[in-house]
Formats: structure tokens, sequence, C-alpha cells
């Protein structure tokens, strides 16, 4: 353990680069954590409150941040350093393939999925079952209008002369 003059601490390392600073064991081969939080308690076990402009927590490989949580509150997985790519622009923002094995559900105001720069949206794959939009029939689904007439109504570009009309 180390405690030099300026109150930095290092724990495996002679020249700590924070205010605490752990550095694996490489006698271990890589088999030991780094650090480990456990304990027994009714609050959360590991609390970061940074009330400065810098990220919350950030993970990253060699380098190359893999996870991070902004000050803003937003999360970006898999986004990198880049300059455009490596700050989240959402509550959740993830590059690369996600998964999610029950719902999704949009709490509040009016949902969206969409895609960005007119790149195709792909709903269902290879492994997907029957797709059921609105499965209790309560509500009307459009298709080309955001103001259905129907239960289902359809409509679509007419033409040179634009506008839209039913099919």
């Amino acid at each position: 353990i180390t405690w030099n003059a300026i109150g930095t601490v290092g724990i495996g390392t002679t020249s700590p680069l924070a205010s605490l600073d752990l550095r694996a064991n490489t006698t271990s081969g890589g088999t030991t954590p780094v650090a480990s939080v456990s304990g027994v308690t009714s609050n959360a076990a590991l609390v970061v409150d940074n009330s400065g402009v810098g990220d919350v927590l950030s993970a990253s490989t060699s380098g190359v941040t893999q996870f991070v949580i902004k000050n803003n509150g937003n999360i970006g997985i898999g986004l990198g350093n880049g300059v455009v790519t490596g700050i989240p622009t959402a509550k959740l923002d993830v590059n690369g393939n996600a998964s999610i094995s029950s719902a999704l559900t949009f709490r509040t105001g009016a949902g969206s999925i969409q895609t960005t720069a007119n790149n195709t949206l792909t709903i269902g794959g290879n492994t997907t079952g029957n797709v059921i939009i609105n499965p209790s029939g309560a509500a009307q689904f459009g298709i080309g209008t955001t103001t259905p007439l129907a239960t289902f109504d359809l409509r679509y570009a007419v033409g040179l002369l634009g506008g839209t009309q039913p099919v």
C-alpha cells in the first residue's frame, strides 16, 4: 500500500494515478479480481457520487470504453472512444446487438421504434414466430398514417400527384 504526500493511495502500485488506485496482482496469473465489493446492507453495496463534470462510471478494455454512465444519466454500451460514437445520446445507447428476453414496454407518452440515417428497420428474422400487433384489438392501427380511420388503416402514396389514399 502506498500513500503519497498529495493524498493518493495506491494498492498494488507505488505510483497511484487517482485518489484510490487499485492494480491487479499479476502474480496470480490473472485469475483474481482487481476489486470486490460485498456485504449485507439495506442500501446500495457501492455508491458512486460525482459532483464534477466527468463520467459517473466507465469500464474499459485495453483503453477502449465498453460501458459508460455519463453525468447526465445516459448509459452507453459498446460505443468505444470515437468522437461521435463514444457519447451516449439517449438514456440507453447500445452499439451492436441487444437482446430482450421478455417485454419491451413504453410507459409514458408515444413510443417509437426507428432507425437513423434512412437505414432499414426489420421486424422479425429467420427464427421469429408470429408477429402480433395490437393483440387486444382495442385501438386502431395505421400504416402510412398517424391518424388511422379504421381498426386497420393502410395508406400509400399515389403517383406523381402525391397525397395518400386508402387502399
